[in-house]
C-alpha cells in the first residue's frame, strides 16, 4: 500500500553482510546484503524464536535478478521453514509469560499515580501477550501489522477481546478491560512462583 516500503535482499558470494536504509524517489527501501551461509543461519535462528520474517521474505516475495541457482534453492528452503513450528522451551515459555506478567503488574502498580506511563506500560505487555498466545500454542507469530488478525483466527474471543481493549477511549476501562485480556492470553498478571533448574557455576581460577 502507500505506506509500505520496499524490502530487498540482495545475495552474494562474499562473506560480508550489510543493512542499508535508503530512499528511491521518495520510497524508503530496506536492502539487506547477504552470502547464502547468511541466510540460513537467519532462517534457523528465527525459527527458534518463532519469528521466521527472513524466511516469509524469500517465500512470499519475488526474483528480481537470478544469476544463480542458489536464489530459488533459498526460496524452497524457506517455504520449509515457515512449515516448522518454533517449539521452544517450555522454561522459555514460562519466562515470558512471567515478563509479561510482570510488565502487567508495573502498569497496574501506577495506575492512580501515573496513569499515562501505566496505559504504555499495559499496551506493551499486552503486544508481549498477543506473540506469546501463539507461541504457547507452539504457531509462529505473524508479522506485527498482522497479529491481531492472526489471533482473531486461531483465538476469535481473545482477539475481540484485545480489539475491545485497543479501541477503548475510557482509560479507567480501558485498564479493567486489559485486565481480562491479560488473564486470558497469559493467565497470570501479578508475580507467580517458578525456578529454573539448579546449575553448577565455575569456580574463579
Amino acid at each position: 500500500n502507500p505506506h509500505s516500503d520496499l524490502d530487498l535482499m540482495v545475495l552474494h558470494a562474499q562473506n560480508r553482510r550489510q543493512r542499508l536504509q535508503r530512499f528511491f524517489q521518495g520510497i524508503p527501501a530496506e536492502i539487506f546484503l547477504n552470502p547464502p551461509q547468511s541466510i540460513r543461519s537467519y532462517f534457523q535462528s528465527e525459527r527458534k524464536k518463532g519469528r521466521p520474517s527472513t524466511a516469509h521474505m524469500w517465500d512470499t516475495g519475488f526474483v528480481v535478478l537470478e544469476r544463480d541457482p542458489i536464489v530459488n534453492l533459498l526460496r524452497q528452503e524457506a517455504a520449509e521453514w515457515l512449515q516448522k513450528s518454533p517449539d521452544l522451551p517450555s522454561l522459555d515459555l514460562t519466562m515470558d509469560r512471567y515478563f509479561n506478567a510482570d510488565e502487567f503488574e508495573n502498569a497496574l502498580d501506577i495506575a492512580d499515580s501515573d496513569p499515562a506511563m501505566a496505559s504504555l506500560l499495559m499496551h506493551h505487555a499486552v503486544f508481549s501477550m498477543v506473540a506469546y498466545r501463539f507461541l504457547a500454542a507452539n504457531l509462529n507469530v505473524p508479522r506485527h501489522k498482522e497479529m491481531l488478525a492472526g489471533l482473531k483466527e486461531i483465538d476469535p474471543p481473545a482477539g475481540e477481546l484485545v480489539e475491545r481493549f485497543l479501541t477503548e477511549p475510557a482509560l479507567a476501562h480501558k485498564f479493567e478491560l486489559g485486565k481480562q485480556v491479560a488473564q486470558t492470553l497469559n493467565g497470570d498478571i501479578s508475580f507467580f512462583e517458578w525456578e529454573t533448574v539448579l546449575e553448577e557455576v565455575e569456580e574463579d581460577s
